[in-house]
């Protein structure tokens, strides 16, 4: 709270002593420091020209006050920085909005930021000052709906004629400046290990440190005694932060003989006192008479979550994890075979996808040109209203996913698996090589009356996956469909029991699917329906034959023709169960876990695809049909690998980095790529994790930890050693004073992205993982 200095009659007077009596019995403390705004310039980072204040974050800037060594000139303009605001603009926010937001949330950069021309008014305080206030936002951007008078900026130059010298700038954020007393105790639990403590502060003005008892202060030192009450106080003026994201709060910082920790004096004021336990110092406000020991016993049951989670919870298990949390929506599931890129996402309703996450220019594959659609395709089967009775893989590890509905009295039953069109599934797959997606539907009348089955069949060249509704999406129905415009499918008969439904790619005639069945088809409108007349207890049966390219070659057609479900079925289980039974199995009282671990390594091979034109080249990915190579994700893919003792397929995936090294580069400040692990060819995904270097130099290291292989080590060494003089080299370029820099980022690696978040910091994760 603040108040203002009045001239009063002694009524007035008698008032504000009540008022000031009743507010320090709230505990309130903080009173006017005697300032409308805090002068932040002391705070801005170092090393800047005359003309230039910069700060480590955005800060709300209201007014710049500017001194001249004479007189002010007559013309001045003010420049800030800017790259996303205002058109990205927290401070707008809720004040404590979604935590996954604010993680993703992008904010201007001390690198990528531009200086704008600001629109200002000025007002000559003295021959020599000049005060520089914003106009409304508006006059810079006249389209937004956003009309404030400050500008949220990393840093402000003032723009004057060259002969002007600059004496001073201060600045004034909207946050107001208070005054605030805090005591420290010490030897509050144990006594405290130091001999000395230095006060400073950030955002902060210390205006006095006052020995209480045990010690003596000769400035902003504080030197402690040997007496068994050690306390001393500190006054200060601070800021009251004008949003939770200003950036303005007051830090005070002490610093110990091997030690420093620091407090926030808003996190004082809402949740104080604070006990830092570990160095016995015990702070509160000066006006509050809490005593430690007080505070101890007023508190005897509250502690730390680790001492909570230890005591107070039982260990933890699947059941109880799986019970604790909300039912999770249902989500796609995805089949394929090993090694090729070719895969069938499954939609929870039972719709087919074929996605296209590769572009096929870049994969170079024999495939390229063969799509014939315009983005990722998807087959409709209106199920998303039937009532879901079950969706499940058969028994890990088989790539083979269920899914069983009911209506009224028909229960459908849906088998998807997939196969190679020319290939056994046990011989070894290319990237390029055509995948054939087969579906199976049996639809049973359970009811004691005959009803007609119906299965409609619709198609779009141009489609989308379903995304989770929790945000709205216009582009999805309420039942999780595509909003959107689909092919007309059109069917006719091969004469040997199945048909082909075709639709029409710009001109010309694609097949889409052969349906071997005895269901009648019917073209309704754009959609083909299948019908069959089921008496009780009665059974028919679609199978889908979804070839991912667009078949023309008689002996791909020859070979569709050939494929049968069952045999198929067989061949695929086989195959699943023989592969995956390679390497290390985990056995725990948790069949879930138990099963969870066996599918894995399926999904693994279906996720990696063997490089067609370098077939000992495995490219790694974490999302089937979503991702590209993420280096520090398939690092991780690859560990699990190596920890089941499947050395020479983690081997085939670390080959591709070392390809391809020093092909790609990294987004940050780097001075060059020559060495850097990251790009895979075309496949690779993620320019801003710049830890994918440092994450895949461990991989190599940990391989040959693994298999103690030092022919291979000795193979790749210098391609390692290249690896880490890239990151020698790029350290040196901050082994050096740099501008606006306090020096703390000396010898780590230069600015850059941070996975999904591309703003450019040192960041900690980089550099430690580097």
């Amino acid at each position: 709270m603040r108040l203002k200095k009045l001239n009063v009659n002694a009524r007035a007077v008698a008032f504000l002593a009540a008022l000031t009596l009743i507010l320090i019995s709230m505990e309130v403390v903080e009173v006017t420091a005697g300032l409308e705004r805090m002068d932040i310039r002391p705070f801005a980072l170092p090393n800047t020209p005359a003309n230039e204040v910069r700060f480590e974050d955005p800060r709300d800037i209201e007014r710049v006050v500017v001194s001249f060594a004479g007189s002010a000139p007559n013309e001045l303009g003010l420049s800030y920085l800017r790259k996303l605001w205002p058109q990205m603009r927290i401070e707008a926010r809720e004040p404590r909005f979604s935590v996954q937001a604010m993680g993703w949330w992008p904010i201007d950069d001390w690198f990528n930021s531009k200086w704008h021309p600001a629109a200002i008014n000025t007002r000559r305080l003295e021959d020599g000052k000049v005060e520089i206030t914003f106009k409304g936002l508006k006059a810079e951007f006249p389209d937004l709906d956003y009309d404030v008078a400050f500008r949220r900026t990393l840093g402000i130059k003032v723009e004057c004629p060259e002969d002007s010298v600059i004496q001073k700038i201060e600045v004034y954020t909207r946050s107001v400046a208070v005054s605030t007393s805090i005591r420290v105790t010490l030897d509050a639990g144990k006594r405290t290990p130091s001999k000395k403590f230095v006060v400073s502060g950030y955002n902060v003005q210390i205006t006095g440190v006052i020995p209480e008892s045990g010690v003596d202060v000769q400035g902003d030192t504080v030197n402690l005694g040997d007496g068994e009450y050690r306390a001393f106080r500190v006054d200060l003026v601070h800021m009251k932060p004008s949003h939770l994201y200003a950036y303005d709060e007051g830090l005070v910082s002490f610093e110990m003989d091997d030690d420093m920790f620091t407090i926030s004096l808003e996190s004082l004021r809402e949740e104080g006192p604070i006990w830092f336990e570990e160095v016995g110092a015990y702070i509160t406000h000066a006006e509050d008479p809490t005593t430690f020991d007080q505070y101890r016993k007023r508190n005897p049951d509250k502690q730390c979550y680790n001492k909570m989670v230890l005591e107070r919870e039982k260990e933890q298990s699947l059941g109880g994890a799986m019970n604790g949390q909300p039912r999770p929506h249902p989500v796609a599931y995805s089949v394929g075979c090993k090694n090729a890129w070719q895969r069938f996402w499954i939609e929870p309703n039972g719709d087919i996808v074929l996605t296209r996450c590769h572009d096929p220019a870049v994969l170079k594959g024999k495939d390229a040109g063969r799509y014939k659609t315009d983005g990722h395709s998807r087959f409709f089967f209106g199920l998303e209203k039937w009532i879901s009775t079950g969706r499940y893989p058969d028994p890990a590890p088989v790539l083979v996913y269920n899914i069983h509905k009911m209506r009224e009295s028909i229960v459908l039953e849906q088998k998807i698996l997939a196969v190679p069109l020319l290939k056994k599934i046990s011989e070894q797959l290319l990237g390029d090589d055509t995948i054939i997606g087969l579906v199976r539907f049996r639809l049973t009348n359970n009811g004691n009356e005959s009803v007609v089955a119906e299965l409609p069949i619709s198609y779009a060249n141009n489609s989308k996956r379903s995304r989770n509704r929790l945000p709205l999406r216009p582009d999805m129905t309420d039942d999780l469909i595509p909003v959107g415009p689909r092919d007309r499918l059109t069917f006719s008969d091969m004469g040997n029991g199945e048909i082909k439904l075709v639709s029409n790619w710009h001109g010309e005639d694609v097949l889409r699917c052969v349906v071997r069945t005895a269901m009648e088809p019917v073209q309704e409108g754009d959609n083909v329906v299948l019908r069959c007349q089921l008496g009780p207890g009665e059974s028919c049966e679609a199978v889908l034959k979804i070839p991912y390219i667009a078949l023309e070659k008689p002996e791909e057609l020859d070979a569709l023709a050939r494929l049968d479900f069952e045999a198929s079925y067989k061949e695929v289980a086989e195959f699943w169960r023989n592969e995956c039974s390679k390497g290390a199995e985990v056995f725990t009282p948790e069949p879930n876990l138990n099963a969870l671990y066996k599918s894995h390594l399926a999904h693994v091979h279906v996720t990696d695809f063997r490089v067609p034109a370098e077939p000992e080249l495995i490219n790694t990915s974490v999302g089937t049909s979503t991702y590209r190579n993420y280096s520090n994700e398939s690092c991780m893919i690859i560990q699990e690998l190596e920890e089941r003792g499947l050395h020479e397929e983690a081997r085939a995936r670390l080959a591709i980095w070392l390809r391809y090294q020093g092909t790609k580069a990294l987004l940050g400040n780097f001075t060059d790529y020559d060495g850097v692990f990251y790009g895979c060819g075309g496949y690779e995904g993620g320019d801003a994790y710049d830890q994918h270097h440092g994450w895949v130099l461990w991989c190599l290291a940990e391989h040959y930890f693994f298999t103690k292989d030092a022919d291979w080590y000795r193979s790749i060494a210098d391609k390692v050693i290249k690896g880490v003089d890239w990151v020698a080299r790029q350290r040196k370029t901050t082994k050096v004073e740099l501008p606006h820099s306090r020096g703390w980022e000396y010898g780590w690696l230069p600015a850059g992205g941070l996975e999904d978040v591309d703003d450019y910091f040192y960041w900690l994760s980089t550099n430690a993982l580097t």
